[in-house]
């Protein structure tokens, strides 16, 4: 396959793509942002504390489990578009055998998980968690391929799927019919059943049709790729998470909603590096020479300029929004919130940049700079937490954020040979496009 040697902002539908996205996680934003405000105010802040933490639980069995098949499908799909068969029936493979052994390993495990992080919740409501690993890697693989082949409004409208179905059903089964904690669990497993179903059928008509044959050299290549990958994501994916469960371990469940609350609000501005991270990856696999990185540096510095006007917005707007919306109860969100910000602004270059080096298989950077994040991260926690509570883990992640992103950095402009200024700020090239279309 031939790859792209002059990439533009423009080229094969990519700003149709990233804007698309973007879209999508708006609409998927204020749809989660009604739902936590509902559960918030109908669970209580102890059950809405569990509900976080079951929320965010087949999120990180994935990220442990999935051994980075969801950048090897995409990264093998861009390499070559002809895989795509195989690399999906691999998929239906891995997901059943990995996914199988994470429910038995969690049925196992029971009584200390639910001791730990779930007490009080029905060892049935349990077993339905459990069940789900298979669903969700089966769902994470099949989405991967088709943001790896391009197919965005497939890829975005599944992903809708599943916040406007959860705010559905939390309406009816806990709003309408008041069945509590145990109604909103049953609705998250409900909706990531029935939108992993719909995927399968649609995939299978309109993508490529499933088959169930192994292709053993493809699978090892793909885990060998794969595994540098999960290290790099899953260091990543726990830097982000490990401040709740630390909270959980030492504070009170009404301490970890509003920090969960803080996190959720903080977050909804990554949507936008998301978002564009996702259309980058994609499009850089099929990018070869040093065009990636300048590409990379201007889709850069134009989603920090973005995400720096949408922190602001928050930072102006969450302080009011919390009280009246959520209700006096959590009004210790506020703090934490604001502390995030900061570095939830300056991770938006790791985001984004860390796409060029995964997408050249370049991993050896990422994962380092990953760990030593992880590593930062759990020591400011376990310091900072004992003595400002949910402040101090809010600070503990903005320390943390801000470590690994300047140490990427650093390394992408020594082996880019940009300026610092050329990844971070829009130039005035950038502009002078915008300005000939606007005068003519």
């Amino acid at each position: 396959m031939q790859l792209e040697t002059s990439p533009d902002w423009t080229a094969k539908g990519f700003r149709r793509n990233v804007l698309g996205t973007v879209g999508t996680e708006f609409v998927i934003a204020i749809l989660s942002f009604i739902t936590g405000v509902l559960t918030a105010r109908l669970l209580g802040p102890r059950d809405q504390g569990i509900l976080s933490l079951v929320t965010v639980l087949p999120t990180t069995l994935t990220m442990l489990t999935y051994l980075g098949l969801v950048q090897a499908n995409v990264y093998f799909v861009g390499q070559d578009e002809d895989s795509r068969r195989a690399i999906t029936a691999n998929s239906l493979w891995f997901a059943a055998g990995i996914g199988g052994a994470t429910s038995a390993v969690m049925i196992l495990g029971r009584g200390f998980i639910t001791q730990a992080f779930f007490q009080g919740m029905s060892p049935a409501l349990f077993l339905i968690i459990a069940c789900l690993a298979p669903v969700f890697l089966l769902d994470t693989y099949l989405l991967a391929i088709a943001q790896g082949v391009e197919r965005f409004n497939l890829f975005n409208l599944r992903r809708l799927l599943t916040p406007l179905l959860t705010l559905v059903g939390i309406v009816v089964a806990v709003g309408v019919l008041g069945q509590g904690l145990k109604g909103a669990i049953l609705v998250q497993a409900a909706v990531m059943i029935s939108t992993t179903t719909w995927l399968v059928v649609v995939f299978n008509k309109r993508v490529v049709p499933l088959t169930l044959k192994f292709h053993l050299g493809l699978a090892r290549d793909s885990l060998i790729y794969g595994v540098k990958a999960y290290i790099q994501n899953l260091s990543i994916y726990l830097l982000y998470r490990a401040d709740l469960y630390l909270l959980a371990l030492f504070r009170s469940a009404e301490e970890v909603a509003c920090y969960a609350i803080a996190m959720s609000l903080v977050r909804m501005i990554w949507y936008i590096p998301d978002s564009v991270g996702l259309v980058l990856f994609s499009r850089l696999t099929r990018i070869s020479g040093s065009s990636g990185r300048h590409f990379t540096a201007l889709v850069c510095r134009w989603t920090l300029l973005v995400t720096v006007g949408a922190a602001l917005t928050l930072a102006v707007a969450g302080g009011l929004l919390i009280p009246i919306l959520y209700g006096a109860a959590y009004l210790e969100a506020v703090r934490p919130m604001l502390i995030l910000l900061p570095g939830a602004v300056v991770i938006t270059v790791y985001k984004v940049v860390v796409r060029d080096f995964i997408s050249r298989d370049r991993q050896k950077v990422p994962i380092l700079t990953a760990i030593l994040g992880l590593m930062a991260n759990l020591v400011f926690n376990l310091v900072l937490i004992p003595e400002f509570g949910i402040n101090g883990s809010a600070l503990a992640a903005t320390l943390s954020y801000s470590i690994i992103t300047g140490v990427l950095l650093l390394v992408f402009v020594a082996e880019s040979g940009l300026r610092l200024c050329e990844v971070v700020l829009v130039q005035r090239s950038d502009l002078m496009p915008h300005v000939t279309n606007f005068r003519k």
